[in-house]
């Protein structure tokens, strides 16, 4: 039997790891050298084993209404609950913080830096994740196995309210260059406000010397960009003075393929 560790559940697919957020719980778990297992799901399993192990839903299913369960979500089989159980976390923002508390080592939340943070991840939040998103849904629908397809194009297709095969424009487009402008506006403007820090060679994180979550949000975003558009990648990882490419280079470190 294996000893009691962080259990990780992510969503299976062709190229893994895919999935933004669940990357983000992942370098925390890395970074932070915290034992831990994985368990791939298809989408139609994650309601159900969610449900068995206590986890809380995450939001409500655009289709039905019902109770939304999806990922990151991870069981704490080392700091049991009062009940003997392992613990659910859901939401990677919350899991981070757990984290931090269960496991203060090498913290990711630096005491006084959590306010700043949670706007820099919610800022990010709409440049990274839903800022690519007509970009990569089609992208990670390709990506994923037959078990998730259906649920994922139904979903995302009520969500957004537009056939998944169309969200991404045609390559070429005037709104194909459009997206890709407007992404590298809102980076930036973002490297305009760390270029505040200091020199970026010594310099590089978000908190100017001090890799931090913010860090790992970022770079959630720029690893599913390198993975899914390798060669838009080699433009962006240049821009802002190689801010990107050397940033994503430093933690790469931390998205193993576990």
């Amino acid at each position: 039997m294996s000893p009691p560790s962080i259990v990780l559940y992510d969503v299976a697919g062709k190229i893994k790891p895919w999935n933004i957020l669940t990357i983000r719980t992942r370098m925390v778990l890395e970074y932070k050298k915290i034992p831990y297992r994985i368990v791939w799901l298809e989408y139609p399993e994650i309601k159900p084993t969610m449900i068995s192990i206590g986890a809380k839903p995450g939001g409500i299913d655009p289709t039905d209404g019902s109770p939304w369960y999806t990922v990151p979500v991870i069981l704490d089989e080392i700091n049991v609950g009062p009940d003997g159980k392992p613990v659910p976390i859901a939401d990677s923002w919350s899991i981070v913080e757990y984290l931090d508390e269960k496991f203060p080592d090498r913290p990711l939340l630096p005491k006084g830096s959590k306010g700043l943070q949670g706007l820099f991840h919610q800022s990010f939040m709409e440049i990274g994740v839903l800022g690519i998103v007509s970009l990569t849904l089609p992208r990670f629908y390709e990506n994923l196995n037959e078990a998730s397809q259906p649920y994922f194009r139904t979903t995302r297709e009520a969500y957004f309210k537009k056939p998944i095969t169309e969200m991404c424009p045609p390559k070429g487009s005037a709104e194909w260059d459009e997206t890709w402008k407007s992404l590298e506006k809102s980076l930036d403007e973002l490297a305009a406000a760390l270029d505040k820090n200091g020199p970026l060679a010594d310099h590089p994180y978000v908190m100017g010397d001090v890799f931090s979550y913010s860090d790992i949000t970022a770079v959630s975003s720029l690893y599913i960009l390198s993975i899914f558009y390798p060669t838009e990648w080699e433009t962006i990882r240049g821009w802002n003075g190689g801010r990107w490419g050397r940033l994503l280079d430093k933690c790469s470190a931390f998205i193993t393929q576990k």
